[in-house]
Order: structure tokens, then sequence, then C-alpha cells
């Protein structure tokens, strides 16, 4: 299925529909990184038809945890690294595979490090229209 979409966290305004490019969602194959209630919402929808769908955090990233925050020593972060508030980075702990960070706090000595998802805690809401109903591809 084609579809476009606009999206919003929390309370803000929601972006406009518009019908640019649209976006590629395969139901069958479980897409990867798809929020299973968005995926749900386009079942039985219609080409041509759109609508509203709120997903609570629950649904989408999960709520933030603070257990996935850590501070680390500024010295940990590589020199050719400049570390600022929003960056995001990868980091791999000994013996694990490669995770995504946000940095959330600076200091002299510190580096407060965030894995949770960024939008982790933050209800959505999609506005969708439903643009094209299309086969699989056939290396899926």
């Amino acid at each position: 299925m084609k579809n476009h979409q606009s999206g919003s966290v929390g309370k803000n305004e929601r972006g406009s529909k518009t019908p640019g490019n649209a976006n590629v969602l395969y139901l069958a194959s479980r897409s990867r990184g798809a929020i299973p209630d968005f995926e749900q919402a386009i079942v039985g929808m219609q080409v041509g038809e759109d609508k509203t769908v709120l997903i609570p955090a629950e649904q989408a990233y999960g709520m933030h945890r603070p257990d996935m925050v850590v501070t680390t020593p500024r010295q940990n972060i590589p020199e050719n690294i400049q570390p600022e508030v929003g960056q995001r980075l990868q980091i791999q702990p000994a013996g694990q595979p490669a995770i995504g960070v946000t940095i959330v706090e600076v200091t002299d000595l510190h580096v407060l490090l965030d894995a949770n998802h960024p939008l982790a805690g933050k209800n959505l809401t999609f506005d969708i229209i439903l643009a094209a109903v299309v086969g699989m591809p056939q290396d899926e």
C-alpha cells in the first residue's frame, strides 16, 4: 500500500496532508520498524480514503525508561566528537550490538546519554491518505 501521511507528537499541530511522494508500507511483510497500530489503521481503508489515527505512547515506541539514561565520563567520548545536546551517536557496549543514543546533557566532566527511542513516551498522531494498493516486491 502507498500512503501519504503527516504526523505530530503530543499536542503539537499536525502538518498538512501532502500528495508528494507516497510512503510504501508492505503489510504482508510486517514492515520492519512499522508501528503495529499504524499498520492496523490502514487495513480496510479504500484508495483515496483519509483518516486521523492517535497512537498512544505505549503502542508506539513505548514509555520513556529512566534505566536507559546513563552518565558516562566525558573522556569516554572520542576526541574527534564535540558532544552537543540533541546529538545522536552510535555506541557499542562491550559484547553488545551497537545502539543509538541521544546526548541530553553535557558538562565538563560527564555526558548524559539516552538510549530510548527519540519518540518514546510520546503519543503520536498521524493523518493518513491511502494513495494506492501495490503488490509485494518479488525479493520480499
